[in-house]
């Protein structure tokens, strides 16, 4: 259990460590299970743009999850 909340924690700060605008839209999505749509519409951006922060967001976790993992 310990274990599963460190990792949910050092999750959160990845999320935390996004920049707004990114941090935003992959909250909107995952979080709040909003469509790209939706999220585009919330934030008055077109769908490319939800598109392109969001996987921007996702690979820049991944790589620092692989990151911290092999330390």
């Amino acid at each position: 259990a310990l274990e599963m909340t460190e990792r949910r924690d050092m999750f959160r700060r990845l999320v935390e460590g996004l920049p707004e605008e990114k941090r935003e839209v992959f909250r909107l999505v995952h979080e709040m299970e909003m469509s790209m749509q939706d999220a585009a519409g919330r934030l008055g951006i077109p769908e490319g743009t939800v598109k392109s922060r969001l996987h921007y967001a996702k690979r820049h976790i991944a790589r620092e999850w692989l990151e911290l993992n092999e330390e």
